[in-house]
């Protein structure tokens, strides 16, 4: 394997997926990244068997490849080059990394013990402006709970209908709820939980104007936008009913100006 690629490319490739690489180190392979090289075109991937984050690119590739690097080491040392060409060579189980001025050695481990999620698209397809699921996402995250024992209130509540997309957040103290409207008559009625460390991601990641294409299938989801495409496992758990504790009718109604309260 010889290939070159820009510096400042591929640090801002590898930024969007090794938020999720594995800090704890409970498995060797989680705390590297999975780099493939195909028809002109690199991906990164990052997961800790919860998420899985992709992010492709073009480059000048002369064959096909796949390896494995340590994730949050390979991103340090990019960050530390500035704007350069980056020469990427292979001898056994070491990746060299080259510029004009420095050199890195870096130990890869089996390609084949990647843990990768099934690709497999589920009937459940709608699209949506990034802008408008980043801002849904921002007005109701604060509310998830954190490492709470009832695991259900981790993460945000999806309502999925034809008409809209209600998004719900709790920690069993306060509750942030917000609806975007849907124009996807070929769905159905659904509802999942997706986790904290995803909406997180999605977050960080989700940027422009350009649609994002949500699919659901069994018990994961999948967001794909721009070169990225994020990957996650959904909670199984039942949602408290959040209608019950929003009031139907108040008595006391006041009008405020957002801007001067905030």
């Amino acid at each position: 394997m010889n290939i070159i690629i820009n510096t400042e490319e591929f640090v801002n490739h590898l930024s969007k997926v090794v938020g999720v690489v594995d800090r704890k180190q409970t498995m060797p392979i989680l705390g590297h990244v999975l780099i493939s090289g195909n028809s002109g075109e690199i991906t990164i991937t990052a997961t800790d068997l919860e998420v899985q984050i992709s992010s492709k690119f073009k480059a000048n590739i002369s064959e096909d490849f796949l390896i494995t690097l340590p994730g949050r080491k390979l991103f340090d040392i990019l960050r530390s080059l500035g704007n350069t060409e980056l020469e990427l060579t292979s001898a056994d189980d070491t990746i060299l990394l080259k510029t004009a001025k420095s050199k890195f050695s870096l130990q890869q481990l089996p390609s084949n013990e990647f843990p990768l999620f099934d690709n497999t698209e589920g009937e459940q397809t709608f699209s949506i402006k990034q802008q408008t699921l980043s801002d849904i996402f921002n007005k109701t995250q604060f509310a998830m709970a954190q490492q709470d024992v009832r695991f259900y209130l981790n993460g945000l509540l999806l309502e999925i209908n034809p008409e809209s997309l209600n998004v719900v957040g709790t920690d069993g103290h306060r509750l942030a709820k917000t609806t975007t409207p849907l124009d996807k008559k070929s769905i159905s009625e659904q509802s999942c939980i997706v986790p904290r460390k995803a909406i997180q991601e999605l977050i960080r990641s989700l940027s422009d104007e350009k649609e994002c294409k949500v699919s659901l299938v069994d018990n994961q989801a999948s967001f794909s936008f721009s070169q990225v495409s994020l990957t996650t496992k959904l909670i199984d758990g039942t949602f408290p009913d959040y209608n019950r504790v929003i009031p139907a009718e108040t008595t006391t109604n006041i009008i405020l100006d957002t801007k001067i309260l905030k």
